[in-house]
């Protein structure tokens, strides 16, 4: 069974049409989960553990994976997030 958590969709779309990376007005849609829940769940988290039938794979999480989860809120497209994060990082 494969299980897509994020979709690409033209802002303010359905996610019937998801996109690919790099076209314009794109924005980042999580399937019936929380932003903030998954940010949480993944703030302090080096990588997290999927299983699917039996196959484990592990996959270790960029830095800023809490972060940019918070920001994918269904509204915001992936140009400002990219520059949200960018601001972010040169505070640091």
């Amino acid at each position: 069974m494969k299980v897509k958590i994020c979709y690409l969709v033209p802002a303010g779309q359905s996610r019937e049409a998801p996109l690919q990376l790099g076209v314009p007005g794109v924005v980042l849609v999580l399937n019936n989960v929380s932003p903030q829940a998954l940010a949480g769940h993944l703030k302090g988290a080096h990588a997290v553990m999927l299983d699917f039938d039996d196959a484990k794979i592990c996959l270790v999480l960029p830095a800023r994976a809490s972060a940019l989860t918070a920001l994918v809120d269904g509204n915001r497209e992936l140009t400002e997030t990219y520059h949200h994060l960018r601001k972010a990082e040169q505070k640091l």
